[in-house]
């Protein structure tokens, strides 16, 4: 059986992954041309990629629980994505009430750029480490979503 961090425990994890999401929300949201001149945020940026990867057709209720946002900051991204050019909202016959999301061919002739930014991020964020150390971090932080997923779905509250 594994060790389990006591809640007394001096090892805390919330300091170190506050400051790497404040860095790397700094990182992504630092202004460069293609974010200038396209309007781009960090966000808009990381919604090109995936949605440019999916093979099935994608709904705002699959960005909301991929990216654990709620509902409102997807509408709001959203409508500025669309509002920018970069995401079309299309009906579906099945349910009238469902809008899939469709990048527009802005969006994808920027794809590429978009791809090599997130590289070069990868790249710089996991310098130093090894692949089997970098494996490992992604089952944990796996591991740590999922736990407070359930937590939630409990219906628990933040204590923080």
């Amino acid at each position: 059986m594994k060790k389990q961090v006591p809640p007394e425990s001096p090892f805390r994890l919330f300091p170190s992954l506050h400051q790497l999401c404040t860095l790397m929300t700094r990182y992504c949201n630092r202004s460069r041309g293609i974010r200038e001149q396209e309007q781009l945020t960090g966000v808009h940026g990381w919604l090109i990629h995936f949605l440019y990867d999916q093979t099935e057709p994608v709904y705002q209720r699959d960005i909301e629980k991929r990216l654990c946002i709620r509902r409102s900051t997807v509408t709001a991204t959203l409508n500025r994505m669309e509002k920018n050019g970069l995401i079309v909202r299309e009906s579906v016959p099945e349910d009238a009430r469902l809008k899939r999301i469709v990048l527009t061919e802005k969006a994808i002739s920027l794809h590429n750029d978009v791809e090599k930014e997130c590289q070069f991020f990868e790249s710089v964020l996991t310098a130093g480490i090894s692949m089997e150390d970098l494996e490992q971090f992604q089952k944990t932080l796996q591991v740590m979503c999922k736990n407070l997923t359930d937590y939630e779905s409990k219906g628990g509250n933040s204590t923080c």
